[in-house]
Protein backbone atom coordinates (compact mmCIF):
# COMPACT_ATOMS: atom_id res chain seq x y z
CA UNK A 1 0.00 0.00 0.00
CA UNK A 2 1.33 3.44 -0.91
CA UNK A 3 1.33 5.77 2.09
CA UNK A 4 -0.75 8.96 1.76
CA UNK A 5 1.04 12.18 2.64
CA UNK A 6 4.43 10.72 1.80
CA UNK A 7 3.43 10.02 -1.81
CA UNK A 8 1.19 12.24 -3.96
CA UNK A 9 -0.44 10.87 -7.10
CA UNK A 10 -1.94 12.90 -9.91
CA UNK A 11 -2.22 13.07 -13.72
CA UNK A 12 -0.61 15.16 -16.41
CA UNK A 13 -2.44 17.73 -18.55
CA UNK A 14 -4.12 17.60 -21.92
CA UNK A 15 -1.64 18.98 -24.44
CA UNK A 16 -3.07 19.78 -27.89
CA UNK A 17 -1.34 17.99 -30.76
CA UNK A 18 -0.24 21.27 -32.37
CA UNK A 19 1.79 22.03 -29.23
CA UNK A 20 3.80 18.78 -29.46
CA UNK A 21 6.27 20.21 -31.95
CA UNK A 22 9.99 19.38 -32.16
CA UNK A 23 10.86 23.06 -32.70
CA UNK A 24 10.29 23.73 -29.00
CA UNK A 25 12.74 22.86 -26.23
CA UNK A 26 10.74 21.32 -23.37
CA UNK A 27 10.07 17.56 -23.68
CA UNK A 28 6.51 16.22 -23.63
CA UNK A 29 6.27 12.73 -22.15
CA UNK A 30 3.33 10.42 -22.72
CA UNK A 31 2.50 6.85 -21.76
CA UNK A 32 4.39 5.27 -24.66
CA UNK A 33 7.16 2.79 -23.93
CA UNK A 34 8.91 3.93 -27.12
CA UNK A 35 11.74 6.47 -26.82
CA UNK A 36 11.42 6.72 -23.03
CA UNK A 37 7.88 8.08 -23.48
CA UNK A 38 9.05 11.17 -25.39
CA UNK A 39 6.41 12.27 -27.88
CA UNK A 40 7.50 15.80 -28.79
CA UNK A 41 8.36 19.19 -27.35
CA UNK A 42 6.49 22.23 -26.10
CA UNK A 43 7.33 25.91 -25.62
CA UNK A 44 6.33 25.83 -21.92
CA UNK A 45 6.91 23.33 -19.13
CA UNK A 46 4.89 21.97 -16.20
CA UNK A 47 7.68 20.59 -14.03
CA UNK A 48 11.28 21.35 -13.15
CA UNK A 49 11.87 18.57 -10.63
CA UNK A 50 12.36 14.85 -10.18
CA UNK A 51 9.20 12.81 -10.73
CA UNK A 52 7.97 9.34 -11.52
CA UNK A 53 5.49 8.93 -14.37
CA UNK A 54 3.53 5.91 -15.59
CA UNK A 55 0.90 4.90 -18.10
CA UNK A 56 -2.64 5.42 -16.81
CA UNK A 57 -3.86 2.45 -18.84
CA UNK A 58 -1.26 0.26 -17.15
CA UNK A 59 0.28 -0.88 -20.42
CA UNK A 60 3.43 1.18 -20.15
CA UNK A 61 6.30 1.39 -17.72
CA UNK A 62 7.15 3.50 -14.74
CA UNK A 63 9.66 6.17 -15.70
CA UNK A 64 12.12 7.89 -13.40
CA UNK A 65 12.35 11.51 -14.58
CA UNK A 66 15.51 13.32 -13.55
CA UNK A 67 15.18 16.98 -12.56
CA UNK A 68 14.66 18.97 -15.74
CA UNK A 69 11.99 21.12 -17.36
CA UNK A 70 9.33 18.94 -18.97
CA UNK A 71 5.63 18.23 -19.59
CA UNK A 72 3.46 15.19 -18.96
CA UNK A 73 0.27 14.38 -20.88
CA UNK A 74 -3.05 13.44 -19.30
CA UNK A 75 -2.54 9.72 -20.10
CA UNK A 76 0.32 9.67 -17.59
CA UNK A 77 0.22 9.42 -13.86
CA UNK A 78 2.54 11.63 -11.83
CA UNK A 79 4.08 10.54 -8.55
CA UNK A 80 5.72 12.99 -6.18
CA UNK A 81 7.36 11.71 -2.99
CA UNK A 82 8.66 13.15 0.25
CA UNK A 83 12.39 13.13 -0.46
CA UNK A 84 13.18 12.76 3.25
CA UNK A 85 11.48 9.36 3.14
CA UNK A 86 11.98 8.06 -0.42
CA UNK A 87 14.45 8.30 -3.27
CA UNK A 88 12.70 8.82 -6.62
CA UNK A 89 15.10 6.51 -8.40
CA UNK A 90 14.67 3.76 -5.82
CA UNK A 91 10.87 3.98 -5.91
CA UNK A 92 10.85 3.90 -9.73
CA UNK A 93 12.92 0.70 -9.67
CA UNK A 94 10.64 -0.91 -7.05
CA UNK A 95 7.47 0.02 -8.93
CA UNK A 96 8.89 -1.17 -12.25
CA UNK A 97 9.66 -4.55 -10.71
CA UNK A 98 6.19 -4.87 -9.18
CA UNK A 99 4.59 -3.70 -12.44
CA UNK A 100 6.32 -6.51 -14.34
CA UNK A 101 4.30 -9.00 -12.26
CA UNK A 102 0.90 -7.38 -12.97
CA UNK A 103 -1.57 -7.60 -15.82
CA UNK A 104 -3.69 -4.71 -17.07
CA UNK A 105 -6.45 -4.68 -19.67
CA UNK A 106 -9.22 -2.39 -20.88
CA UNK A 107 -11.04 -2.79 -17.54
CA UNK A 108 -8.10 -2.83 -15.14
CA UNK A 109 -6.41 0.57 -15.29
CA UNK A 110 -3.55 2.16 -13.36
CA UNK A 111 -5.38 5.40 -12.48
CA UNK A 112 -3.95 7.44 -9.61
CA UNK A 113 -7.13 6.76 -7.63
CA UNK A 114 -6.49 2.98 -7.60
CA UNK A 115 -2.72 2.67 -7.97
CA UNK A 116 -2.02 3.18 -4.27
CA UNK A 117 -3.75 -0.12 -3.49
CA UNK A 118 -1.95 -2.02 -6.29
CA UNK A 119 1.66 -1.33 -5.29
CA UNK A 120 3.63 -1.30 -2.06
CA UNK A 121 6.77 0.59 -1.16
CA UNK A 122 9.40 -0.85 1.18
CA UNK A 123 10.28 1.01 4.37
CA UNK A 124 14.04 1.31 4.01
CA UNK A 125 16.17 4.15 5.37
CA UNK A 126 16.91 6.78 2.72
CA UNK A 127 20.67 6.09 2.94
CA UNK A 128 20.06 2.43 2.15
CA UNK A 129 17.81 3.39 -0.77
CA UNK A 130 20.56 5.66 -2.11
CA UNK A 131 23.10 2.83 -1.86
CA UNK A 132 20.83 0.59 -3.93
CA UNK A 133 20.39 3.42 -6.42
CA UNK A 134 24.14 3.64 -6.94
CA UNK A 135 24.12 -0.05 -7.79
CA UNK A 136 21.13 0.37 -10.15
CA UNK A 137 22.86 3.25 -11.95
CA UNK A 138 26.04 1.18 -12.39
CA UNK A 139 24.04 -1.79 -13.70
CA UNK A 140 22.06 0.43 -16.10
CA UNK A 141 25.29 1.93 -17.41
CA UNK A 142 26.77 -1.55 -17.95
CA UNK A 143 23.59 -2.75 -19.72
CA UNK A 144 23.67 0.33 -21.96
CA UNK A 145 27.27 -0.40 -22.96
CA UNK A 146 26.49 -4.07 -23.62
CA UNK A 147 23.39 -3.14 -25.65
CA UNK A 148 25.48 -0.75 -27.75
CA UNK A 149 27.96 -3.56 -28.46
CA UNK A 150 25.15 -5.97 -29.32
CA UNK A 151 23.61 -3.44 -31.71
CA UNK A 152 26.99 -3.01 -33.44
CA UNK A 153 27.31 -6.79 -33.87
CA UNK A 154 23.80 -6.96 -35.35
CA UNK A 155 24.71 -4.19 -37.83
CA UNK A 156 27.89 -6.05 -38.76
CA UNK A 157 25.99 -9.29 -39.37
CA UNK A 158 23.37 -7.48 -41.45
CA UNK A 159 26.12 -5.83 -43.52
CA UNK A 160 27.87 -9.16 -44.13
CA UNK A 161 24.61 -10.83 -45.15
CA UNK A 162 23.80 -7.98 -47.52
CA UNK A 163 27.19 -8.40 -49.24
CA UNK A 164 26.71 -12.15 -49.56
CA UNK A 165 23.33 -11.91 -51.27
CA UNK A 166 23.68 -8.99 -53.67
Amino acid sequence: MIQEGVVRLNRGNIIPKHQKDNTYKYPVYSSSTQNNGLMGYNNTYMFDKELITWSIDGGGNFFYRKKHKFNVTNVCGIMQVDENVYSYRFIAEMLTYQHSKMKFDYQSKAHPSVISSLYSLPCLPILEQNSYCQLFVALDRKMQIEQYGLNKLKEQKKYLLSKMFI
